[in-house]
């Protein structure tokens, strides 16, 4: 059952991660170096998920061969309610957030999805931002040829 004042909490949570899952992802495009043959989408997914405490990884083919890795973040909020005599104490809500990276032809896309507490997406995918493709390097190959 949808309850207004548990979204609430979950919408004054969202923004705090949204902003560090962005400062993380911009911070590691421009000081991490990606070696030709590795999956940009899935390294920045896993590095962002351990440092946001996230969940597992999942990397999956999306159509023209872009590849998208997504985590789950998870963070429990107590409820501020006074407490009433012979009413159960209410549930910590449970704010869900599906960070995703798409690694298309030439840019890379960062987005999210809300999630219920019942598993359910609770809306359309929200674009945090995109940057250009960062350049590869080639460990074994100092001419740069590929």
């Amino acid at each position: 059952m949808f309850n207004a004042a548990r979204k609430a909490v979950m919408d004054s949570v969202r923004p705090e991660f949204l902003t560090r899952f962005e400062g993380m992802v911009r911070e590691m495009l421009s000081n991490h170096s990606f070696v030709k043959g590795e999956c940009i989408a899935t390294i920045i997914a896993e590095r962002v998920s351990t440092q946001m405490n996230g969940g597992a990884v999942v990397k999956e083919i999306i159509k023209h061969h872009w590849v998208q890795a997504s985590f789950e973040h998870k963070i429990s909020t107590p409820i501020t309610s006074k407490p009433r005599y012979g009413i159960p104490k209410e549930e910590d809500v449970v704010t869900t957030t599906r960070f995703q990276v798409t690694a298309k032809s030439g840019i890379i896309e960062f987005s999210y999805v809300q999630v219920g507490e019942d598993g359910r997406n609770m809306g359309s995918e929200v674009r945090v931002f995109s940057a250009q493709r960062p350049m590869l390097s080639n460990e074994d190959d100092d001419e740069g040829t590929s």
